[in-house]
């Protein structure tokens, strides 16, 4: 007992309890409660409970779980994943995979791709490439 803070220590693993919240370090590892959420740090990477949702974090990518739906953002991108469907949107554009097609989003343009032709639809106009023509 230190400072008002108690510590137990068995084998590998460490627990103390601080200011109500209670601490377990095992080897690379260490998980602590607090105001009823459970947090899991190893290596370089944090993870956590919230409100049903499972969060990870690693260094510069996170990544979470809600309603069946994984939520992977690094950087500028955020990648999710729902109903079968692969989500990708990156500062200003978005991609997704839908039926073996392939969606991009930037703006007001939309472009897919389709049983080899390519499709672009900005505003009221919309251009498509099909066995080496161009039609707008």
């Amino acid at each position: 007992f230190m400072y008002g803070v108690v510590y137990v220590w068995c084998g590998l693993c460490m627990v103390w309890f601080m200011y109500g919240v209670v601490y377990v370090w095992c080897g690379l590892c260490m998980v602590w409660y607090m105001c009823g959420l459970v947090y899991v740090w190893c290596g370089l990477c944090i993870m956590w409970f919230m409100y049903g949702v499972v969060y990870v974090w690693c260094s510069l990518c996170m990544v979470w779980f809600m309603y069946g739906v994984v939520y992977v953002w690094c950087g500028l991108c955020m990648v999710w994943f729902m109903y079968g469907l692969v989500y990708v949107w990156c500062g200003l554009c978005m991609v997704w995979f839908m039926y073996r097609v392939v969606y991009v989003w930037c703006g007001l343009c939309i472009m897919w791709f389709m049983y080899g032709v390519v499709y672009v639809w900005c505003g009221l106009c919309m251009v498509w490439f099909m066995y080496s023509v161009v039609y707008v």
